[in-house]
C-alpha cells in the first residue's frame, strides 16, 4: 500500500522543474528508520567509549587511518552491554556494519572502507579474535528448538480437540501426524 506522501508526490513527480527535489525525495524514501536508529545507537556507544578514553575529535573527524584503526580496535576489544555481559556475535557484526555505514557517509577519510583488512589490520585482528573468543564461550550458538518428547506427543494426541470425533478434530490429528512424520513447520509455510 503506497504511503500518503508518495501519493502526494506523484502529482508533482511528472514535472522535471526541480530535479534536486526529486533526488532528495527518493533518497528520503529509501532510508530505513530502524537502520538509522540502530546506526545512531552504535555510533553513540562508540562516542561514549571515546569520551571515557579522552579522545578529542569526533569519530568522523579522524583523518588518519592508523588512528581510526587503533581506536576502533580498542572499542571492539572493550565493548560490552550496559549490564556488563558480552554482546552476541550477531550484535558485534551489526555494530561493525553500522560503524562502516556511518564512516562511509560522514568520515573525512575519502572512501573509508572499514571492511578492507589491509588498511584496518588491527581492527580486523581484534574482530576475528573477539568472534573466536565469543564462539568458544557459546555466544555464537543459535537457540534451537527442542523436539517434543514421547510423553508430550501422547498428551497432545489424547487431547479432546484431537479425538477424531468431528471432521475438524480429525483434520487436526492428521495435520499433527504429518507434522511429526514429515517434519512440517508452521508459520509462513501454511496459509
Amino acid at each position: 500500500m503506497p504511503r500518503e506522501n508518495n501519493r502526494i508526490y506523484e502529482k508533482t513527480l511528472a514535472s522535471n522543474d526541480n530535479l534536486e527535489k526529486n533526488v532528495n525525495f527518493f533518497c528520503e524514501i529509501g532510508k530505513v528508520k530502524n537502520t538509522e536508529y540502530s546506526t545512531n545507537n552504535w555510533i553513540r556507544a562508540v562516542e561514549l567509549f571515546r569520551a571515557k578514553n579522552n579522545y578529542e575529535k569526533k569519530l568522523e573527524e579522524i583523518s588518519e587511518t592508523k588512528v581510526l584503526d587503533s581506536q576502533l580496535a580498542q572499542y571492539l576489544a572493550a565493548m560490552k552491554q550496559q549490564n556488563g555481559n558480552e554482546y552476541s556475535i550477531s550484535s558485534i557484526k551489526a555494530a561493525v556494519s553500522a560503524i562502516y555505514c556511518y564512516l562511509n557517509q560522514n568520515s573525512v577519510i575519502s572512501n573509508c572502507n572499514l571492511y578492507d583488512n589491509k588498511i584496518y589490520k588491527q581492527f580486523w585482528q581484534v574482530y576475528s579474535g573477539k568472534i573466536k573468543y565469543l564462539t568458544d564461550l557459546g555466544y555464537g550458538e543459535k537457540n534451537g528448538s527442542n523436539g517434543l518428547s514421547n510423553e508430550e506427543v501422547q498428551n497432545i494426541l489424547n487431547h479432546s480437540l484431537m479425538d477424531g470425533s468431528t471432521p475438524q478434530s480429525l483434520l487436526k490429528k492428521v495435520f499433527f501426524y504429518n507434522a511429526i512424520l514429515l517434519g512440517l513447520r508452521g508459520g509462513e509455510h501454511f496459509i
